[in-house]
């Protein structure tokens, strides 16, 4: 496929697509006090409220970084399912174990047995988990668990995980690896919609409480376009040459000839149509969706 800036958009404002969402593994939590215990260790609200719950929250350090950004989903009161990403498989499971103590609930390592799918509303005679998207800016989606021995959804696939990073770095929305890692809080990465400031206590509650009620953030996620091929994760300066972040994600669309960025930059420079320069090369702050609607649902 073609990687232009409206073939990636267009593929994921239909509501017919499907990929194997290969960066996602599947841990279960079992038992009735799932919700309770995974409440108690994570940044959002987690309490069964309707069939096909979902959320996402995070599991932060004590001084508010970001350890674990997961997808919740459930059924029903009794059990869950977190999605994770895989290469964090061992360390989240132990996390998990490690603060189990005596909640009364089995954790259930699923990553041999199912492989996760993400899609649009697909229609199939399947035994399948389905379940609505947690994610923000994905109203429209659907995750689907599919146990590894039946490997039927493989056949209704029509994009990959390579046009949905696309996807999400034209949105603004952070991907572990490179706008996520140790060192980020989350509320630089505008993951607003991950976080109760209403729930109990959890690690790392204090310092995203300190941050919030202050107001700001020195520095936040911004979407970024440069008229010209990038090779590099380069610093960015604002129109009086002052050095104000640095790109960490980035792609260059050949039809477009233009390349599309994610970078950190001083929350005073971060809105929409802010001239600035990368590599000497005059490029613009532009629209950042993900932000926008974090933004909005804090509001509310």
């Amino acid at each position: 496929m073609k990687e232009s800036i409206d073939s990636i958009l267009q593929i994921f404002s239909s509501n017919h697509f499907l990929f194997h969402y290969n960066k996602k593994g599947v841990l279960h939590l079992r038992g009735k006090e799932s919700f309770k215990f995974l409440n108690g260790i994570s940044s959002n609200e987690i309490k069964y409220t309707e069939a096909n719950f979902s959320t996402n929250t995070l599991i932060l350090t004590i001084k508010g970084r970001i350890l674990y950004d997961i997808e919740i989903y459930a059924n029903n009161g009794d059990e869950l399912y977190i999605l994770h990403d895989t290469d964090q498989r061992i360390d989240l499971l132990e996390y998990l174990k490690k603060y189990r103590m005596s909640y009364k609930i089995d954790i259930i390592d699923l990553n041999d047995s199912f492989k996760v799918f993400k899609g649009g509303d697909i229609k199939n005679d399947f035994e399948i988990l389905e379940f609505k998207s947690a994610q923000i800016l994905e109203e429209n989606f659907k995750v689907f668990l599919e146990p590894l021995k039946d490997n039927n959804m493989k056949n209704f696939e029509s994009t990959d995980q390579n046009s949905y990073d696309l996807w999400r770095l034209l949105m603004g929305i952070p991907t572990r690896g490179s706008e996520l890692t140790s060192k980020t809080i989350p509320i630089e990465a505008n993951m607003w919609s991950s976080i109760s400031f209403t729930k109990g206590c959890y690690i790392g509650q204090e310092t995203i409480a300190r941050i919030h009620y202050r107001g700001k953030v020195k520095r936040n996620l911004a979407c970024l376009m440069i008229p010209q091929l990038i090779t590099k994760n380069s610093q960015v300066f604002n129109y009086e040459n002052k050095l104000i972040g640095e790109l960490c994600n980035y792609f260059y669309f050949k039809e477009d000839k233009k390349t599309y960025a994610l970078a950190y930059i001083d929350t005073e420079e971060n809105f929409k149509g802010n001239k600035i320069t990368v590599e000497e090369i005059a490029s613009e702050i532009t629209n950042n969706s993900y932000k926008n609607q974090n933004e909005r649902l804090l509001k509310t």
